[in-house]
């Protein structure tokens, strides 16, 4: 093969191919050729801030847990003082006066103020592990005959009305829904006027048990916080009415742990209605537990 001074080159057959400086590569081609090709981005800066976004909002969301805890032991602390400074206060009056002291009265006041405590210490006790001393096994569970039951064992001072479909049932623990119940009946009979009203029924797939009373409700922002521990609404429904501040908080446990919800909304009357959802069951069988609550 031979190539002319013009760049003509001669093939072995005699042919001649002409390359001309158009056709030849130039120097810069061949330099981007030999060059190695650069990979394209791998995406690792956005890889990074994805992750910083995880972490800053798992530390958000610790920072709050780790704030509601401190509150939570700050509420309960004053909650167990309150009445251990009067329990205190009593005796140490009848140390210093005992000659104008009445012992009936002083035991009676004493006995109060530890029945709070040990009420404060139980609520406390279950509101940290609602399934503690739950031996018995759930059971298919008529809410009617719960309802009635429960009435039957308390003395209030306002009428209840009720309004209880037949064969309306769930399964659940029954000290559990006992004591949602018993919760619910407790706040409606501290704030209510007048009446308390009590509705078991069934919608679809859902055993429904509703609470009302003719009080002064819940604000729609509040709704949500009043199942909080120790939670003090600014409204007439306040503290101030009695009771340890955990009734609600441990009902919803409750609910939940018998796959269920509670939630308050309105009431005919005006007042609050607390509403549990619990999945139904027919004809003694099982309901669908695996599913999410009831809404």
């Amino acid at each position: 093969m031979a190539a002319s001074p013009y760049g003509a080159v001669t093939t072995p057959k005699g042919k001649e191919k002409i390359m001309t400086a158009r056709n030849q590569p130039s120097s810069s081609c061949i330099t981007e050729s030999a060059r190695p090709r650069a990979h394209p981005p791998c995406g690792c800066d956005h890889d990074q801030d994805a992750l910083n976004r995880r972490l800053e909002a798992m530390t958000e969301r610790l920072e709050r847990t780790f704030r509601r805890e401190r509150q939570f032991a700050c509420d309960a602390s004053h909650e167990l003082c309150t009445p251990l400074a009067a329990l205190r206060l009593e005796l140490e009056e009848a140390r210093l006066h005992p000659e104008d002291t009445d012992l009936a009265s002083l035991l009676d006041r004493t006995l109060s103020n530890v029945g709070r405590l040990q009420t404060i210490v139980g609520d406390l006790l279950l509101l940290a592990r609602p399934d503690a001393g739950a031996l018995a096994e759930p059971e298919v569970i008529d809410l009617a005959e719960l309802v009635r039951g429960e009435l039957s064992r308390r003395k209030d001072r306002h009428e209840v009305e009720l309004r209880l479909d037949p064969e309306v049932m769930a399964r659940g623990v029954r000290t559990q829904l006992g004591r949602v119940l018993g919760n619910l009946l407790d706040n409606a009979q501290r704030y209510a006027k007048g009446s308390v009203r009590i509705r078991v029924r069934r919608r679809r797939d859902i055993a429904e048990l509703t609470v009302c009373d003719d009080g002064e409700g819940v604000a729609r922002a509040e709704r949500d916080r009043i199942f909080q521990p120790f939670t003090r609404l600014a409204t007439c429904r306040s503290r101030s009415h009695g009771g340890t501040g955990l009734g609600l908080a441990i009902a919803r446990d409750l609910a939940e742990a018998n796959h269920g919800t509670l939630r308050v909304g309105p009431s005919p009357t005006r007042g609050a209605c607390f509403i549990l959802q619990l999945p139904a069951v027919t004809d003694g069988s099982s309901p669908h537990l695996d599913s999410e609550p009831p809404r």
